[in-house]
């Protein structure tokens, strides 16, 4: 019996150059985890990005009013979910967060931005974490949709 079923949405399809590199960069690591075991993993510092709102909806008991009885009920319009869009990045390691990041409105997210973010700001912060605890080295690597670069960050 047949069924109807949609494809997986994917957000790019990676070109045999990506995948070549990707495998290589975990070949590496694994490598690394094999001769350093729980030092190497205590090493890794990983970052996720995501559009957030940058808005706070009041609750319905926020917006109660106190009204005479020949006085008409006050109106609330509703708000823009998308008007307070903002790019939040945020790195962390084996013991917790390291920096969170807030990118400025209209900037459009590339690999260059991305190495802004890591040469201006996340290493300062691993210096800072490795100042007060301990010896640290990392391997950073990010893709964009945007463009088919690949880049690997040593700091």
């Amino acid at each position: 019996m047949f069924s109807k079923v949609c494809a997986r949405w994917v957000p790019k399809e990676l070109t045999e150059e990506h995948n070549r590199k990707r495998l290589d960069i975990c070949s590496r690591h694994l490598a690394r985890y094999r001769e350093e075991r729980d030092n190497f993993l205590q090493q890794i510092v990983t970052g996720d990005e995501t559009r957030i709102h940058n808005y706070e909806p009041e609750s319905k008991r926020q917006r109660m009013q106190w009204k005479h009885p020949s006085c008409p009920i006050a109106k609330k319009f509703k708000t823009q979910h998308s008007a307070g869009k903002l790019m939040l990045t945020v790195f962390w390691d084996s013991q917790g967060p390291i920096l969170e990041t807030y990118q400025e409105r209209k900037t459009t997210v590339t690999s260059a931005t991305d190495c802004d973010i890591l040469q201006r700001e996340l290493k300062p912060a691993v210096r800072s974490k490795k100042e007060e605890n301990y010896q640290r080295k990392f391997c950073c690597c990010t893709t964009t949709k945007m463009q088919d670069d690949f880049h690997v960050v040593m700091m």
